[in-house]
Order: structure tokens, then sequence, then C-alpha cells
């Protein structure tokens, strides 16, 4: 799953059925005009997607929440289809991960039953041969059934800004329809040149088809989704059966995708349980700046590498990933062009490294009942349903039943088996809420400080608003520095000495060291590059508690806690937490909480592509997830956890041998349930919030915090436009109910409003033929689209260009003809250079903005 910019940003600063439910004094079946339109959302699982559809069709559903893959869409009935609200989005993607353990020579590993393996994909020339290895256009038209595109990076086609990545998969000679001999031919030629090494010298060998070590094959053992059955299982028998050309045989370990994510999420890497693995990823938002999706699928700082950053384990490393990424995310940057460089270089060296190598992009098709909507729900156009469609839905209220008069959503996910969730609801660790499935449920009940477009991706607010925003840096050579002097009022939380301290600010000491130092020390600590000051829409957190300014002063500290080691017996220290929020950590100079209510906050971010993300890069957000999945709790049960996490009895990371928190697991729920009351009985008031919460407020909430908790079974308290009523783990099925309180800031239908827009889509480009001496034209039908109407017509005046990939590539424009039609001129003399094959052309259009429409098609050259 990937990320959003604007949180993802926030907090690397600030760090049923409808017997599932039930009445409860917390929940009132009537409510005021405000938050979503529909009252209540009612979630099953199915096991059988076909069913699912079918359900769907029929009425019996109002919605399969899942994204069903192009061959199974193309092969629906037609009268079935007719009942059907289609949503199509290039919102899925598929890569391979790489175990590369252990990344050096002499590629080999202690198996734990004695002697020595060797581990082909420990080879750097190995895994990159596998993006020539892999007919990326095949498994395009075989398997997904045309409804895809060719991927080599985590930038996708077609979405805004991701024309700038087009050229660099082909400069490194990466095609679509991949080089099998070349690919065979530097394999060969990697592994021969490991066995000349002293250490393998007489022990790697190949007699016949077959590589071997110390006499055994080399043999890789290959994770495939196997409850994927006419996509990732079909993917992998192609991959692995292309792997066997080489030589190297593959153990096929056909699993589901709870025992999968067991093997390569859970365990170390050393222990050389798994090689490769076919993974599926959908897109968290649409994205105008692509820095956070390269971060997340390319630099091991951002955890989703193998070893996750957990302590203990082994773990990817890849210092100028990190660099390049953590600059970018975190506003680092001198411009622009800077931007971008650290971007494309990114880019260029994730390919290069293939630790993961993409696939495919995959349409993925969203299904409603046609008959049961009054209108189409919002949506992101590159990554589907989500929160924003929860809460633009709009269903025809029921005739009849024990919800008479109310609209009630009825929502079906997809689960193959077992548990509906395969990572833990931890709302604090970089793994926690990990899958796909747990944001149907959170991402609805949960409200950032800022969102994003849903169709340009830009960054817009949504509770904070800003006002006094400067950014103004300077610069000595590649360091950056700012010229905005912080004022004596502005403080961090000092995790050791126990307190809010001005004139302090969080340094990194080097060799992955991080500390706090006296701004006296040095000038630049003392200056920020930007400030703004934030206003929150203030409304009452789910358990009943009116928001304020401590709740900001508490997500503000915590990333401190669980960041600063401060001492041997430290428990809440988190290694895995620290390497993904330390760096950004570092940026902030700390914030002045306001008499008002509002926050003044300076901080070292520069993010000249778009004010507004700059913004929100500096805002105190109340999301402390480490990885940005939009998890949001209240402090009281944060606290709660953090009192289990220094007891010893729960981690906030994915290992294994650990009870990892869960806010969702009867134990886990029952132990924060247990420490609140502990926490009431003793009036504790966090060491935070001292002189800010009075005792008696404090225990008031946590007495809320456990009224919900014996409400509603589970310990996710949240602040958004629904709550999550009931989950049964028992059957899958969950219930969540618009928000009861008459301080939600959103008014019902303020969201669709708001999503109202227009924007390009690219429908074809029609490629002339190619002669030699002769000019090539090059068409594009471009349609204007109203969102989230979906109702196209042929765009005027549209801004319109045309790509050519070849080395450094090059543009022309594209002039409107007849009306949507528009004709780029590709000169013979620019084509005269080209040698026969393949080329790529990528067509950009606008209405006028700086983010727009992108699409691709190709021409041969004989």
């Amino acid at each position: 799953m990937r990320t959003s910019l604007a949180g993802a940003a926030a907090i690397s600063f600030a760090l049923l059925a409808a017997g599932c439910g039930g009445k409860t004094e917390a929940v009132r079946t009537e409510r005021a005009d405000r938050g979503p339109i529909v009252d209540r959302i009612l979630v099953t699982a199915k096991t059988q997607e076909d069913i699912a559809i079918k359900d769907v069709a029929e009425g019996k559903s109002d919605v399969f929440w899942y994204s069903t893959d192009g061959s199974t869409y193309k092969g629906l009935p037609s009268e079935l289809k007719s009942k059907l609200e289609t949503y199509a989005v290039p919102s899925g993607s598929w890569s391979l991960l790489f175990n590369p353990y252990p990344n050096k020579a002499p590629y080999t590993v202690s198996a734990k039953s004695g002697g020595t393996l060797f581990n082909p994909f420990a080879i750097r020339e190995v895994r990159f041969a596998m993006n020539l290895l892999i007919d990326r256009k095949r498994v395009v038209d075989e398997i997904v059934s045309g409804a895809g595109q060719p991927k080599y990076t985590p930038v996708t086609l077609g979405q805004p800004d991701s024309g700038r990545y087009a050229t660099i998969a082909s400069e490194l000679g990466i095609t679509e329809r991949g080089d099998e001999a070349k690919a065979l031919a530097d394999i060969d030629a990697a592994l021969r040149a490991a066995a000349a090494l002293p250490e393998n010298r007489g022990r790697l060998a190949k007699a016949g088809a077959w590589w071997s070590y110390d006499g055994k094959a080399v043999e890789v053992n290959f994770l495939i989704r196997v409850d994927d059955p006419n996509g990732r299982l079909k993917e992998g028998r192609y991959v692995a059966d292309q792997i066997e050309k080489a030589g190297i045989k593959v153990n096929r370990l056909e699993y589901d995708r709870a025992k999968c994510s067991k093997i390569y999420r859970s365990g170390d890497p050393k222990d050389y349980a798994w090689n490769l693995y076919t993974e599926a990823w959908i897109g968290g938002q649409t994205y105008a700046f692509w820095e956070t999706a390269i971060a997340q699928h390319y630099a091991p700082w951002y955890t989703q590498m193998p070893g996750g950053g957990n302590a203990g384990q082994w773990n990817y490393e890849n210092p100028e990933i990190d660099a390049l990424t953590k600059a970018a995310a975190t506003g680092n940057v001198r411009d622009a062009a800077d931007y971008y460089a650290k971007c494309q270089r990114a880019v260029e060296l994730g390919l290069k490294e293939a630790v993961r190598v993409f696939v495919v992009d995959t349409t993925n098709y969203y299904l409603a009942n046609r008959s049961r909507f009054n209108a189409r729900m919002a949506y992101g156009i590159g990554d589907g349903l989500g929160r924003l469609s929860a809460l633009t839905a709009d269903v025809k209220p029921e005739a009849s039943g024990p919800y008479k008069g109310q609209k009630l959503l009825r929502v079906t996910e997809y689960s193959s088996r077992g548990s509906l969730f395969s990572s833990a609801w931890d709302p604090i660790g970089p793994d926690g809420f990990a899958d796909s499935y747990s944001h149907v449920l959170i991402s609805p009940a949960s409200d950032m400080e800022f969102d994003s477009s849903p169709t340009s991706g830009r960054t817009r607010p949504l509770r904070a608003s800003y006002r006094d925003f400067r950014a103004a840096p300077r610069f000595e050579g590649d360091r950056m520095l700012g010229t905005i002097p912080v004022p004596p009022t502005a403080v961090l939380w000092n995790a050791r000495d126990r307190r809010w301290e001005s004139g302090i600010v969080y340094v990194d000491e080097g060799s992955g060291e991080f500390g706090y130092a006296k701004a006296s020390s040095r000038e630049e600590y003392r200056k920020a590059v930007a400030t703004a000051t934030f206003t929150y829409s203030y409304a009452k957190w789910h358990h009943g508690r009116t928001m304020d300014q401590n709740d900001f002063r508490y997500a503000a500290a915590l990333p401190y806690e669980l960041a600063v080691k401060k001492g041997e017996g430290d428990r809440i220290y988190e290694a895995s937490y620290a390497t993904a929020v330390s760096t950004g950590l570092t940026k902030s100079k700390g914030i002045v909480f306001n008499a008002d209510g509002s926050f003044t906050a300076f901080g070292d971010a520069y993010y000249p592509m778009d004010p507004v993300a700059n913004a929100s890069m500096l805002c105190p957000g109340l999301m402390v997830e480490a990885s940005n999945y939009q998890a949001i709790v209240c402090w009281e049960v944060l606290e709660a956890i953090m009192g289990l996490v220094a007891e010893g009895k729960y981690v906030v990371n994915s290992n294994g041998d650990y009870n990892e928190i869960d806010l969702i697991a009867r134990k886990c729920v029952t132990d924060i349930r247990s420490k609140l009351e502990e926490y009431a009985a003793s009036a504790h008031v966090p060491d935070c919030l001292k002189g800010y919460v009075k005792p008696e407020e404090a225990v008031e909430g946590y007495r809320k915090a456990i009224a919900f908790i014996d409400a509603h079974g589970h310990a996710y308290i949240s602040n958004g436009g629904f709550l999550i009523d009931r989950y049964d783990p028992a059957t899958n099925s969950a219930s969540l109910v618009a928000t009861p309180f008459e301080d939600y800031p959103m008014a019902k239908g303020e969201m669709v409003e708001k999503s109202r827009t227009k924007y390009a889509r690219i429908n074809s480009i029609k490629v002339g033929t190619y002669r030699k001496g002769v000019d090539l034209e090059v068409d594009l039908a471009v349609a204007e689209v109203a969102f989230p109407a979906n109702k196209a017509k042929p765009a005027e005046a549209a801004r319109v260009k045309v790509s050519l990939i070849a080395g450094k590539g090059r543009a022309y424009e594209a002039r409107e003809g007849k009306p949507g039609i528009y004709r780029a001129i590709l000169p013979a003399s620019d084509l005269a250079a080209l040698k026969e094959g393949s080329y790529t052309l990528v067509g950009e259009a606008s209405l006028g903005g700086e983010s727009g429409a992108v699409n691709t098609a190709t021409f041969m050259v004989f």
C-alpha cells in the first residue's frame, strides 16, 4: 500500500451485518446535519470474488470495496455489468521483492540445519537481470487481460507528474518485452564471477543445466500468492519458469496472504526462509509528487525493505537512496530542479539495486450497484475507492426494517481465507495497519490535518487551516540553512529530562545516532527555513471528549519518547520507529502553543513545488504512526499503550518474537482497558501534559475511553466522520456509524462540493506509420472529464505535449485540430538517428494546471 505526501510529511515533522452492531449510548440513530451523507456502513467479507460481485449486482450489497482485476471484470456477463456502476482506476501494481542477504560477496548463507547455502539474489547483477528476464508485455496481455501497463518504477504512468520518470528505465536498457537472451547471459556471467571468488572456488559450479553449491542444487524459495489465482499465482509461476532457465531451481511456495506475510514480513532475512515474493500494491492516493512512493519502495529508512528496520535483524542498507529520499520527503531541497534531480537519481539507484522489481500497473475495477446510488462517489483517480468515497456515498434510504428512513451503505470486502487483516492494528509502529483491508474501516474514521485532491493529488487543508506561511532558505553548497529566527517561546519535548524545553534541537549525531543539542551551540540551530501558524477545527473524539491543543501536545512529544534511547533498560525506545522518524524530527525547530488554541511551527522544510504541501510539512499532527497509514487515536489510548510497552507486555513493531499492540485483538484490548482503569484510579497525567491537563480531566478522559471500549469492543478511538461501532472477527464483519456529535466541522455533502472539478484524460494515442526521412504524426484524443460524475466531452484549449523516450528524451507540443484531437509532429531530422527497435512515446495533457493526464504508445523503427 502506498501513502500520502501530506500525512507522511506531518509524521516526519511532528511527527457486518446489521446484527453486528447493536445500539449503544455513544451511537444515536438520528444525528445533526453534519458529517457523512450515509448514516451507517455495514461491512461484510466474502471468500469468493464472483459471489461478492453477484451480490452487488443483485442489490444484496451496495459496493464491492475490493479491486477486481481486468481478467475477472472483462469476463463478467454483459447483463450483470449493466447493473453495475464501474470505477476503473490504475490503482494496482505488482512487484517482486527479493531477499538480498547478505548483499555482499561471497553471497553465502549459514543454513540453520548446518552447511552453507548460496543466494544468487545477493548479487546485484542477478537481481537487475530480472528486469530483462521478465516480459512485462506478456504479463499485461496474458495474465491481466490487457487491463494494465508495464511498470518499471514506483511511479505510475498516467498519474500527474509521472512523465518526468518515464525515461529512466529505458536509459538502463529496460523495455516492456525484456531481453531474455541478454538476461540469461548476464546472470551466467555474474554467477561465474562469484564462482571465481576464493571462498566459492570449487564449491559453486554449473554441471549441465543447473548451478550447484557444495554439490547441492542452488535453490531459491519463491513465495507465490495462491489466493490470487488469476493474477499473482500465474505471474509467480511464469517468473519461476524464467528463473529456472538460468539454471537456478525454484521451490514454489504457493501460500495464502497470511502465511506469506508471516514468513517475509515478520522473519529475519538472514534466516533465509524466502528469496522472493509476489507483492501487490494499492495506491494510497493520487500523487502530484512522488517522493513518498519512491522512498517507500526503495529506501531502507521507510522500513518497507527487507528487515523492516527491526533491531536485531539483518536490514538491507543503501545510504545514498536514504539520503536522497529523506531530503526530498522532508523538504531539504534547493529548488524544484534539485527536488526532481534527487527523486530521479533515487529511482535510478532503486532500479539498479533491484531489491524490488516492478512488473505491471494493473487497472482495477471497483463495482457498485447502479440503482442504489443517487450519484457517483468521489474517488481517487489514481487509487480508487477510499475515505473520500465513504464520506461522499449517497444511497437511497431504507424503506423498511430497523433502519427505516436511514441511509445504509452495505459494503462487501474480499478475504480468501482466515483473518481479514494480515497486520496488527498498531497505531504507532511502522508495520501497523500495513494491509489494504484495515483501511476500509480506519480511513473513514480518521481525519488528518491535510488531505489531497482526488484528481490532481495536490495537498489541501482538511481539519487544519494556516496563515502567515513563509519559507526563506539560504544555501551553503548543498546545505540548506534557515534565516527565520526561532523565538524563545518555541519548544520541543525533551524525552531525557521529561520536560518541554526551549532553545534545544534534535540533531543527527552521526553513525545513525540522534540526540539533543543546545540551540545556542550553532547559529543554524537558532534559525528556521519556514514557519506558519495553524488553526485546527476541534470537535469531539469518538469517546466524547472534546479535542483541544493538548492532543497535539501529546502527539508532538510521543515520537521523541520512542526515538530517544534513555538507557539500556529503556523499553519505550523502539529502533524501527527511530529509523523511520528521526530524520524528520531533526527538521523541527519548535512549536509555539498559542493561547488561542493555534500553533506556530518552525522547521527546516522547503518544498518549492507546492506551498500548501510545504505548510503541511510544518503542521503538528495527531498521527504518531511511523508509517503513514493514517491511523489516529486519542492520547488516552496511546498512553495506555506506552504503559504496556514499558512493562514489557507488548511492542510496537512486527518482530514475531513479541506481542505487537493490536487495538482489535481481544487480549490486547482487555489489557489496554485495565491500564486505563489503573490510570483513572491513580489520576495519572502523562509527563508531557503535566501543567496543561488537570488530574480530574485526565480521569474523565480515561473513563470515557473505558466506556467506549465497553460499548464497542475495540480501542480504535479516533476523530473522523465515522466511528467504528463493532468488529466481529468470527464473521469478518464490522459496522461504522456516522459521527453522532453536532460539533463535527464538516456538513453533509460538503466533501462532495469540495471534490467537484474537471480534469484532462487522454483516451488514445494514434501513431502514424514510421518512414525514414518523413515526419511522424501523433494524434491524441483528449477529453475534459467532470468529476466525480465521470461525464466527458472533447477538451478545448488543453495543454498537450508528446515526449520521445530515446536517450534523454525530447518533447513536442501538440496542437488542436478537430475538437479534442491534438496533433504533434516529430521531425524526420530528430528520428534519423534512431536505431532499429521499439520506441515509447509519452503523451501529457492538462487543462491549464501543472498536473495532468499521461498516456503512452509505441512505434517501431525498421
